[in-house]
């Protein structure tokens, strides 16, 4: 069970950076795994199967499938079920018992022990993936300038706090170990030329919590997701 959460939790991580929504990816992925982990591998194995007669079609199949970690971890559950079974009624001394033991060895491709070594290279695999390609895109953000200011004016004429903390995030005084967090006109343009941050500036001193007030599309949640990388 460690390793397949392991392998699971990196294979979704390593996803997850083909969407931009964590909603959408959230239910696409969920809908990946049970068609591509649970159905596909069964359904295209058991086609294959009976139309060419040999069940090795089926093993093979698996092979690419065990790139999925559903599949080596349902073939191990298999493995064990099964096993179980057919001890409690044959005995494990029993012919009977070592003749469905090997069919069922022929069957599936991963074994209890195999299941874990293999789910465990997985998560090392895509956790790896996964490192590289986050480490990539935090370079790529971080080179990007979020200085130059955007052609849109402001909607609302600033109020006099707002150009009192611009007033101070510009000035020598910013400049000092208490502020955690400075933001000097930051900016954000969607491609369709939409403003969605315009020059904004803040700071957060340690210990302090902030807040950012204001109406749908004023910018509150792309100002956060631009601070946090996501």
């Amino acid at each position: 069970m460690v390793s397949f959460g392991l392998s699971l939790i990196a294979l979704t991580y390593l996803i997850a950076f083909l969407f931009t929504n964590s909603n959408t990816a959230f239910k696409i992925i969920g809908l990946v795994y049970f068609i591509g982990g649970c159905i596909l591998p069964t359904v295209v194995g058991g086609v294959l199967a009976a139309l060419t007669g040999n069940i090795e079609t089926v093993k093979v199949i698996k092979y690419f499938y065990a790139l999925i970690p559903f599949q080596n971890f349902s073939d191990a559950m298999t493995f064990i079920l099964l096993g179980n079974i057919y001890a409690e009624l044959y005995g494990k001394d029993s012919e009977y018992y070592k003749r469905y033991m090997d069919a069922l060895g022929t069957f599936t491709l991963c074994t209890p022990l195999l299941a874990i070594i293999v789910n465990c290279a997985l998560a090392v695999l895509y956790f790896t993936l996964a490192v590289i390609i986050d480490s990539r895109k935090q370079t790529a953000y971080a080179r990007q300038d979020t200085r130059v200011p955007t052609i849109f004016p402001r909607y609302l004429e600033a109020d006099a706090d707002v150009r009192k903390e611009e007033t101070f995030v510009h000035s020598p005084e910013a400049d000092n170990d208490d502020i955690t967090v400075k933001v000097k006109e930051l900016n954000k343009v969607y491609g369709n030329g939409y403003p969605a941050v315009s020059g904004t500036s803040f700071h957060i001193k340690k210990n302090e919590v902030l807040g950012l007030l204001g109406p749908n599309g004023a910018g509150k949640s792309t100002t956060f997701s631009i601070l946090t990388m996501d």
